[in-house]
């Protein structure tokens, strides 16, 4: 009797963990949000030569910081918002749910959501790694989005921490149309490339990272957004401005979170560090970059 009940026991708490770790997750069959959902790796916007987006990354630490910043980038009407991945600790529908639960009182027909994921965006804490759960929520991890005929601003999956030839191959190409087209081409993706120069070494593999830069040498990019290394801070690599933009396990505990606010003219771009710290109270700062 006393050896039936552990074994009852045991079964009860494997099955709870199992539970837990999300093992029974069944993965959506149709998109919870479809406006959340991206279909198609080309997307258009036309409006005004002035607009505005929002860049965001790494939002998995807690929901008050995150409702936050969703408050305030809404407050601004920007024209798109792109998540740069990891708004969640392990790829479970559970944690994607809440994650989308806190977005939806902000998602507006005229603002588009897009993401891209990042390593935890994949990661599984029984399955290890399963694309699968990110795609159903949020459909391509790689696309652009070109407004006007001015600017393309192209999205890339780097949630491996590599860059895979098929996808730099697709990479070239659209970045060579855009500039026979003269539009204006901005990057982003959730890693950054390698930069030892600026400490950056939490980042792309090298392979990756030197055929980003290699780019950044014969194409003309207006700027680099990523996230990952949950820090906010912005340098020249080679003469591409580079934006890193991440909350991390400190975010309203020592530190405000944060975010950039871009705001586009014509063909410039100005760059707003958005910080907001538990309180309440917002500071905003247009990074000044110098020349390395």
């Amino acid at each position: 009797m006393l050896k039936k009940s552990f074994l009852f026991l045991f079964t009860l708490l494997t099955f709870l963990a199992l539970y837990h770790m999300g093992a029974f997750d069944a993965i959506p069959d149709f998109p919870p949000v479809q406006e959340l959902f991206i279909k198609s790796e080309k997307n258009v916007f036309f409006c005004d030569s002035k607009f505005s987006f929002a860049v965001t990354g790494d939002m998995r630490w807690s929901h008050e910081p995150q409702v936050a910043i969703h408050k305030d980038i809404a407050s601004r009407s920007p024209l798109f918002v792109i998540n740069l991945g990891d708004v969640v600790r392990w790829a479970k529908t559970s944690l994607y749910d809440s994650y989308i639960c806190h977005l939806k009182p902000f998602l507006k027909d005229q603002v588009r959501y897009f993401h891209t994921p990042g390593k935890h965006s994949h990661e599984h804490e029984i399955y290890r790694f399963v694309p699968e759960v990110f795609s159903s929520y949020f459909g391509r991890s790689f696309y652009y989005i070109d407004v006007n005929d001015d600017w393309r601003f192209i999205v890339l999956d780097s949630s491996s921490l590599a860059l895979p030839d098929k996808q730099l191959e697709w990479l070239e190409n659209i970045v060579m149309d855009a500039q026979r087209n003269k539009r204006e081409v901005a990057i982003l993706s959730h890693c950054p490339p390698h930069f030892l120069e600026k400490g950056i070494t939490h980042s792309l593999d090298g392979a990756s990272s030197a055929k980003l830069i290699e780019y950044f040498k014969q194409f003309s990019v207006a700027a680099y957004f990523a996230a990952h290394i949950h820090t906010n801070t912005a340098f020249m690599c080679n003469k591409t401005p580079v934006y890193i933009t991440a909350l991390n396990h400190s975010t309203w505990q020592t530190e405000p979170a944060g975010y950039y606010f871009v705001e586009v003219s014509e063909r410039k771009l100005k760059v707003i560090s958005v910080q907001i710290e538990k309180g309440g109270q917002i500071k905003e700062k247009q990074f000044e970059i110098k020349s390395s």
